[in-house]
């Protein structure tokens, strides 16, 4: 799976079960950037933390290595 923002773009291998607060911890492992500060977006809507990558419909049918699934990466204002 491919995440973008702006500039950026992280690789990450993960399965259909992983939720979106896992992706969000395996972004923070690299980018500094807590969960809570992340809004993770697929076609622009945000993807809720507690549902997997499955329940989006990303599984191995659907991202394969030469396609990967592609999701946004936005940083929320932690001032709020």
């Amino acid at each position: 799976m491919v995440v973008r923002r702006k500039k950026t773009t992280i690789h990450l291998n993960a399965k259909e079960t992983t939720t979106i607060l896992e992706v969000k911890k395996m972004i923070e492992g690299i980018l500094k950037v807590p969960p809570e500060n992340q809004m993770i977006l697929k076609h622009l809507t945000e993807m809720e933390d507690d549902k997997t990558l499955g329940y989006y419909n990303l599984n191995g049918q659907t991202a394969r290595a030469h396609t990967p699934a592609s999701l946004g990466l936005c940083f929320r204002d932690p001032g709020g």
